[in-house]
């Protein structure tokens, strides 16, 4: 091999240090390329955290502002069958604050509602609500929610205490499932009867509630001997209207002189017991359909203890029946 001399080998040498150098800058070069991907890949993830800080933050607002929105109300929202109980509603006479009014059962509502015009009776006591609120119908009618109030309403002897909402609704007042529940009530719809701790109250239809009172006729010819008291057999005029009434003394000139004793009895017996006094000095003829009394519906019977524990006593029904036999 030809011999190198002193300059070759110092070229040589530079070589070795260039090609070194350039390995060097290569790397450093591929090193600062991963550099850059690094920083892109983390600037990427910032981002994607900023967009998701940003939308959680948004979300948040949201969830706030809708909660603000919602308003405090009975879960599912309001809710009632019919603005009006019409010709198949049956209500009952209560009163709510001390104002009296027939009160529809609906259950159907989860809410207990009240008439807005009997609620401004009431406005000391009237907590508004949110204009947003309205109540819903199982017919798609809707009415706004005006406001609520804790109110005592009385139903029978009982006096209870619950929150009701105030609404444009067309019956005075809506007893709803929240109502029912609470305090326990049965619902008797094939005796038209409502039952609430021992106390039995009457249920009316809607048809019947311009109608307060009933005829009671005489089921046959019937003499009353002057100046005495006897029992007649009656029959409601009009079946059906009510259960349990209370007799009274007819308007009719031709029952002058003669008295009928205020008796509870039940219209839905054969025969209708009516106790009379003539005062007359001679006998008082009937006939068959003669008005022998009026009577008017009970608002409500409660079921007492037994006085006497040690005898066992018939039921008035029982008693009434005995009698007429």
């Amino acid at each position: 091999m030809p011999e190198t001399g002193p300059l070759t080998r110092s070229m040589d040498k530079q070589f070795e240090k260039l090609f070194a150098l350039m390995a060097e800058m290569k790397a450093g070069q591929e090193q600062m390329k991963a550099v850059q991907e690094e920083m892109k890949a983390g600037q990427e993830e910032m981002r994607v955290a900023q967009v998701d800080r940003s939308n959680n933050h948004r979300d948040r607002n949201q969830e706030k502002a809708f909660k603000n929105w919602l308003p405090i109300a009975p879960e599912e929202g309001p809710r009632v069958s019919s603005l009006s109980g019409k010709k198949n509603g049956l209500y009952l006479e209560g009163s709510i604050c001390g104002i009296q009014c027939l009160m529809l059962v609906d259950t159907g509502a989860n809410v207990t509602l009240l008439r807005t015009d009997l609620a401004q009776k009431l406005k000391e006591q009237l907590i508004y609500t949110a204009p947003n609120i309205s109540l819903k119908t199982a017919t798609g009618e809707k009415t706004e929610i005006r406001g609520k109030l804790d109110a005592s309403i009385e139903c029978g002897s009982r006096k209870f205490h619950h929150r009701i909402y105030v609404a444009d609704i067309i019956d005075p007042c809506i007893l709803g499932l929240d109502f029912l529940q609470k305090f326990n009530f049965t619902v008797d719809l094939e005796k038209n009867e409502i039952w609430t701790g021992g106390e039995k109250i009457p249920l009316f239809s809607a048809s019947v509630q311009h109608s307060k009172s009933c005829s009671i006729l005489a089921k046959k010819r019937t003499i009353i001997p002057a100046r005495s008291e006897c029992l007649i057999q009656g029959v409601p005029e009009v079946p059906g209207q009510f259960r349990y009434a209370v007799t009274n003394f007819p308007s009719q000139v031709s029952q002058k002189g003669v008295l009928v004793a205020a008796t509870l009895v039940d219209l839905e017996m054969e025969v209708i017991p009516v106790r009379v006094l003539n005062l007359n000095n001679k006998p008082k003829f009937l006939d068959k359909g003669d008005v022998i009394a009026t009577c008017e519906p009970v608002v409500d019977i409660v079921a007492r203890p037994q006085e006497f524990s040690g005898a066992k006593h018939q039921t008035d029904p029982e008693k009434i029946k005995a009698v007429v036999d």
